[in-house]
């Protein structure tokens, strides 16, 4: 696979927030009568009165919670109590696991939801996120800035690298492919992991992981 970026004109991709009107009916982990969300959801870019995926030790929603005490998360509601074990993080979400049921949750500080799913079945919303907590220090309503690099491999060798700046609550990529000039992706809406485009290239990245999306060309890339 190769890049040609030379001659190519870059479109930034204008911000803009989209609205949801589908009724979701998904398995509960709990009880049959656990509250389910059946509603409109307005989804933004901004986090959550600050709090974020990095520094997010509890959240709540409307019937129940779910706080990190320890080393575990234990989920809160009128059914009983749920344990979970934090697999990882990122940005704007972190990733439960309860490894009893086979349970696994999502709690998006992005999008402000709880998304679940049972083995390997697809995520999907589950609860509408109404309150959140950082950690002790963690400054609510304003988002620490930061600069992180992240180089990845792709296919046959070709070298990525993707410089995430983290501004007020605002995300952005510098990203360079096979040595090309740096640029510029704003965060988009990701189901898991960050995602990030200009609306012509687009990153997605998750743990050690990149995929690449250029036009019709996909490439994936590891750390």
């Amino acid at each position: 696979m190769s890049y040609n970026f030379r001659n190519v004109a870059l479109t930034l991709l204008v911000p803009t927030t989209a609205l949801f009107g589908v009724t979701v009916s998904v398995a509960m982990p709990a009880a049959p009568d656990s509250p389910r969300i059946s509603q409109s959801i307005f989804v933004t870019q901004i986090a959550f009165n600050g709090v974020n995926g990095r520094n997010v030790i509890e959240i709540s929603y409307p019937g129940g919670k779910i706080s990190l005490n320890g080393k575990r998360w234990t989920e809160r509601n009128a059914n009983g109590s749920y344990k979970f074990e934090e697999t990882h993080r990122d940005d704007w979400s972190v990733y439960l696991l309860d490894r009893s049921r086979n349970v696994r949750l999502q709690i998006d500080l992005h999008r402000k939801l709880v998304l679940y799913a049972a083995g390997n079945d697809q995520m999907q919303p589950l609860y509408q996120i109404v309150g959140a907590t950082p950690r002790a220090g963690g400054q609510a309503g304003k988002q620490k800035n930061s600069d992180r690099t992240y180089r990845f491999t792709c296919t046959e060798g070709i070298p990525l690298v993707v410089r995430i700046r983290n501004r007020g609550g605002t995300s952005t990529a510098f990203v360079s492919l096979d040595g090309a000039a740096e640029m510029r992706l704003d965060q988009i809406i990701s189901g898991s992991g960050t995602r990030y485009s200009d609306g012509n290239l687009t990153v997605s990245m998750k743990v050690r992981n990149a995929f690449v999306e250029w036009g019709s060309t996909q490439d994936s890339c590891r750390n």
